[in-house]
């Protein structure tokens, strides 16, 4: 029983470990997209920018037809209704661009207004390895895998401590003694050993009761894992 419960703290205590090596992935994890957020809506604003430039542009073109008469009016209502449409996507984009700033800082533990400045620009770079691969790297590496079969094994260090209560107790004592009136003494020595044992072996079923329910532990910890 004694070994059973060293062995389940020894499991609890990678449990707890891989706990915090999950927090850490899932801090880098939180970083990386922050960082890559930011990129992809700086592109998205700039898209945003180049395309009110252009509309403004277009608008002026416009205006400059319909004041020869060219153009009609209706064809400078609609330039100005695109311009407009254009310069609110701008908008969106510039507060998606702000939020994506802030929400990095956030992560990485700066004020929320501080101004980040990113050296890389978003492009396309094609992953090699395929999904089936990353997947069972994922299965070999991932802390919630590991933590899993970690689970499994914890219930069935219950199941050992349970069928101890079927086995015997033994205890050894031995000790030593002495009496005399100077310190220390030389007379009087004394010693004894003893060896008790007990056994249980009458219990109403309490013992099989709690094995059963360390083995539906192990089952429910199976399910679980998978």
């Amino acid at each position: 029983k004694l070994e059973a419960g060293v062995e389940t703290a020894k499991l609890t205590y990678k449990v707890n470990d891989l706990a915090v090596e999950e927090s850490k992935q899932q801090v880098k994890l939180d970083a990386t997209t922050g960082y890559y957020t930011i990129l992809q809506t700086m592109n998205a604003l700039k898209v945003s920018q180049d395309s009110v430039a252009m509309m403004d542009a277009h608008l002026k073109n416009v205006q400059a037809q319909y004041g020869v008469g060219i153009v009609a009016k209706s064809d400078v209502l609609r330039s100005e209704v695109e311009l407009a449409d254009y310069q609110q996507k701008m908008i969106v984009a510039q507060n998606n661009y702000d939020l994506a700033i802030s929400k990095f800082n956030n992560v990485v533990g700066l004020p929320l207004e501080t101004e980040v400045k990113v050296k890389d620009v978003l492009q396309h770079v094609k992953y090699e390895l395929s999904l089936a691969d990353c997947i069972t790297y994922a299965e070999a590496h991932r802390p919630e895998n590991i933590q899993a079969d970690y689970a499994v094994a914890i219930p069935k260090q219950a199941v050992k401590s349970a069928k101890s209560d079927k086995l015997p107790t033994v205890n050894a004592k031995a000790s030593t003694g002495w009496s005399d009136k100077d310190f220390p003494g030389t007379e009087d020595n004394n010693w004894a050993v003893g060896l008790t044992a007990s056994w249980n072996a009458f219990d109403s079923g309490v013992t099989s009761a709690k094995i059963k329910q360390s083995n539906s532990a192990v089952a429910k910890a199976l399910q679980q894992a998978k």
